[in-house]
């Protein structure tokens, strides 16, 4: 996240943006953002040390990183369910996330050069080696579709899927010469893995069955004050089936593509939009937007994909991380830790709860998972339930019998009572 924020903020000269400038259609309640009531956040779940780098929600289970120790929750209860335990890193890739849930499966980083993949149970299923142990330990590049876990690799510039279940390779993607998928970004709906290429600017789509190529294009974006424009490497994938939304890695444009061919639908700018975008995420026939329009302000904003129109736009007192669209609202989480609750059709606040740092949130259907940076929390968006049930801290007695138990050599565990 540092390093994302720092080229964002390198990026605000290039789209104009410093203090908050005005902005097309703005929601009735945009200028009230940071005046709205706090409401008391309906709890379903608490636990303490969960959350910090990474959180992940993925049917009944829920995956939570706090840079110790990755464990999998149950999304109804918090109750833990699985434990692992990366190694730690060399690289000053601490701050990234060291392990993802994915199609029920948890992946990690296991040793150097390697991921592990556990089950629900905590067990390891397999693993598979993604770069040359002598480089560093592997940040975990990974999507499922189709029934099969993609893996970037690095230490053969491959995009290799793998069966979810048995970890049989399925089909292998060798791209061209000077393409690396190790450090760009992957995303993947039921028909295709979409990947960039770190380095080369390059945006791919692939068959999710048997990995043939589907279609190619570029990422364009300005490169900074006075030096125009050019490819641009994609920090940001997302795809609903339809469509694929990609971010320039300055954060100064947003590409919106046809899903099947990869042609351009929309070309967002951020000088238009007055910030530069953090996170794009696909809803229906709208784009919504969250990000960074100036050192200690942000805003959020959706955008008509039929039109390429901005519906609304509202500025908040601190930069936009995350959102999430579901249904009529839209939910926008703040860099130190403010949720907000928004109208979809038109902007306006209906709550705010001032959180503690982090800044993650996700949802499914009816559930919200998030994170303030000492806890993982589970809430209820439609406020049915209020009550609070706080999962033991591990200092505690009653975590005490609870032990975590791993075959020699792997770094999953499952959680047991001793």
């Amino acid at each position: 996240m540092r390093i994302a924020r720092a080229l964002l903020l390198s990026s605000l000269a290039v789209l104009g943006c410093g203090t908050a400038q005005a902005t097309p259609r703005a929601a009735p309640a945009a200028e009230r953002a940071e005046d709205a009531d706090d409401g008391t956040i309906p709890v379903v779940w608490r636990v303490e040390r969960a959350g910090a780098l990474a959180l992940r929600l993925d049917g009944p289970l829920v995956l939570a990183d706090d840079g110790a120790e990755v464990v999998l929750l149950d999304a109804a209860s918090g109750a833990v369910r699985a434990r692992a335990t990366p190694p730690p890193r060399a690289n000053g890739f601490d701050d990234q996330p060291r392990a993802s849930l994915l199609a029920g499966r948890l992946v990690a980083e296991a040793e150097p050069g390697a991921l592990v993949v556990c089950d629900a149970a905590g067990a390891e299923a397999w693993r598979v080696r993604c770069l040359g142990p002598s480089f560093d330990a592997c940040r975990v590049r990974a999507v499922a579709t189709a029934g099969a876990l993609v893996v970037a690799t690095g230490r053969t510039l491959a995009l290799v899927a793998h069966d979810i279940t048995s970890g049989a390779e399925r089909w292998r993607h060798e791209p061209d010469s000077g393409l690396s998928w190790s450090h760009g970004a992957l995303a993947a709906d039921g028909a295709r893995v979409y990947a960039s290429s770190y380095g080369t600017h390059a945006l791919v789509a692939l068959d999710a069955q048997t990995g043939a190529l589907v279609w190619q294009a570029e990422c364009d974006a300005a490169y900074g004050p006075g030096m125009g424009r050019g490819p641009g490497d994609c920090m940001g994938l997302s795809s609903d089936g339809r469509r694929v939304a990609a971010i320039a890695v300055s954060g100064s444009e947003v590409l919106v593509l046809d899903a099947a061919t990869g042609a351009s639908e929309q070309h967002l700018f951020g000088r238009d939009l007055g910030f530069a975008t953090l996170v794009a995420v696909l809803a229906g026939d709208a784009l919504v937007l969250g990000g960074l329009a100036s050192a200690e302000a942000g805003a959020v904003a959706v955008v008509d994909l039929a039109t390429g129109a901005v519906r609304w736009t509202i500025r908040t007192p601190e930069p936009v991380r995350s959102v999430v669209a579901r249904g009529d609202v839209v939910w926008a989480r703040g860099i130190y830790g403010t949720l907000w609750r928004l109208d979809a059709r038109d902007g306006a606040v209906s709550a705010r709860w001032g959180l503690r740092g982090g800044g993650q949130v996700h949802a499914d259907a009816d559930r919200l998972v998030l994170d303030d940076g000492a806890h993982a929390i589970m809430i209820d968006p439609a406020g049915r339930r209020a009550r609070t049930r706080r999962s033991a801290s591990p200092a505690s007695p009653r975590s005490r019998p609870r032990t975590a138990r791993a075959r020699p050599g792997s770094a999953c565990a499952s959680a047991t009572r001793s």
